[in-house]
């Protein structure tokens, strides 16, 4: 599901949360009756939104379309999910000191509920994942890479990617992703041990050299590497293909657990 509708939809819904009458104070309101209604409200915005048309313009046709409107109107009216919505809505209205995360109220719960799939998910997921990064223009895929590119204009053209994958992967991935998201509704994030993640990394540390001795250009790449920041697109692209196929491909053994702290970045 393209990341641009989880973020847009966070400013949306807490126009919604706005607009619940100020008679009802924080201590005062019934919150189970807000609840249903605002889940109630949830289930209504896919037909209230131009959800179809900004796909459309993302670049979605036919079958792919159809797949992504559906897609996005799945998140609305899923009880488990839409409930978990409402919660997070609720909370950024009643609490002042909540904090809206940046990357939206859905992204987020799909990003936990990753580390509660099985194995060969995960794999599916990340390896269609890095086959859109891969399709990516290097000006775009350098400026995600060094962490100068605003989580909308990523957004933004990962969906012009995931408008052209075959079908079946598609949907694949849409099943997965919702799968996720019921997931990370109802579980917290899986929490790796230090020793767990330092044993991952050293892995995946030792996979990016490796993969880096095949490149042509690895003394250059590796001097990037040093300071991402100041690397150029090109440089910058490469070692953000070059991480993913490092995570992709490593032992079985320690994968599940490489993959999950991939979707933790």
């Amino acid at each position: 599901m393209p990341r641009l509708l989880y973020l847009s939809l966070t400013l949306l819904l807490l126009c919604v949360a706005a607009g619940v009458p100020d008679g009802l104070s924080a201590q005062n309101r019934d919150v189970g009756v807000n609840r249903a209604e605002m889940i109630r409200i949830l289930g209504e915005l896919p037909s209230a939104m131009p959800i179809r048309e900004d796909l459309q313009k993302q670049g979605f046709s036919g079958d792919n379309l159809e797949l992504a409107v559906a897609q996005a109107g799945s998140f609305y009216k899923d009880p488990t999910i839409a409930g978990f919505i409402a919660d997070q809505v609720i909370a950024a209205y009643t609490d002042p000191s909540f904090e809206v995360n940046p990357q939206g109220l859905i992204w987020p719960m799909v990003a936990r509920g990753m580390g509660h799939l099985p194995l060969v998910e995960l794999r599916y997921y990340y390896s269609v994942e890095q086959a859109m990064i891969n399709a990516l223009p290097s000006r775009e895929c350098g400026q995600a890479m060094r962490g100068t590119y605003s989580d909308k204009a990523y957004a933004d053209a990962m969906s012009r990617v995931a408008a052209r994958l075959e079908t079946d992967a598609l949907r694949e991935f849409y099943r997965i992703e919702f799968k996720a998201a019921k997931l990370g509704a109802t579980r917290g994030p899986v929490a790796l041990s230090t020793a767990t993640m330092q044993d991952v990394a050293a892995a995946i540390d030792a996979r990016v050299e490796a993969l880096l001795d095949e490149e042509p250009d690895a003394v250059r790449l590796r001097a990037a590497m040093q300071d991402i920041a100041r690397a150029n697109n090109k440089n910058a692209c490469r070692i953000g293909r070059i991480f993913y196929e490092a995570v992709i491909t490593l032992d079985p053994k320690i994968q599940r657990n490489g993959l999950i702290m991939l979707g933790q970045q």
